[in-house]
């Protein structure tokens, strides 16, 4: 296989969701830092975004199209499931992951350790149907780990180092249930 290399920063969520993608496919990879904003940034991403891939001569940026090329290039386990109903359940967690959690989850600001209040109530309405979401079945889609759960991992992680796992957890016991099981996993464990 042509050599994958993942451009952007470790600790960016959307950076660490698409390696997770690499390792849970079996897909070898290099994570090569991006000079932010330089115009060798921008020739791999345009609006100056992270992560993007390149695969031999060609460069795939964002997230979703990243994990879609790593899907198809590797066979089973699907990371959009296996009929239509169950992919279009996934591509909507994953719309919700980066149209409506990032921002909440990722973004809050905390100042002498309390987080904004307007902006926990924000991310408190996300994890909470998040909870609500899961139930007791073992990941967001269903039994198989998929790309939604892949993007939400690292933000609800990140979140959870900024406010603090209990707060974060606390009468969510799906939700620490999900990400203990998921901490056990080597794509959580080697891109933390």
């Amino acid at each position: 296989m042509e050599n994958v290399i993942i451009h952007g920063f470790a600790p960016s969520t959307y950076t660490r969701s698409a390696r997770m993608a690499a390792i849970e496919k079996g897909i070898a990879h290099e994570l090569v830092s991006v000079a932010y904003g330089k115009p060798e940034h921008l020739a791999l991403h345009p609006f100056g975004k992270m992560p993007a891939m390149t695969v031999g001569d060609t460069t795939i940026f964002e997230t979703l199209a990243i994990m879609s090329e790593l899907d198809d290039r590797s066979g089973n386990p699907t990371l959009f499931g296996s009929t239509p109903r169950q992919k279009a359940d996934i591509l909507a967690l994953v719309s919700v992951a980066v149209d409506y959690a990032y921002r909440p989850l990722v973004h809050i600001e905390v100042t002498d350790n309390v987080p904004d209040p307007d902006q926990l109530a924000a991310a408190d309405r996300v994890i909470d149907w998040l909870e609500a979401r899961l139930g007791s079945q073992p990941f967001l889609a269903g039994d198989d780990l998929t790309a939604a759960d892949l993007f939400f991992a690292p933000m609800l992680a990140y979140h959870a180092k900024q406010i603090g796992e209990d707060r974060t957890y606390e009468k969510r016991p799906g939700l620490r249930r999900w990400m203990d099981d998921l901490g056990k996993r080597a794509s959580f464990k080697e891109t933390a």
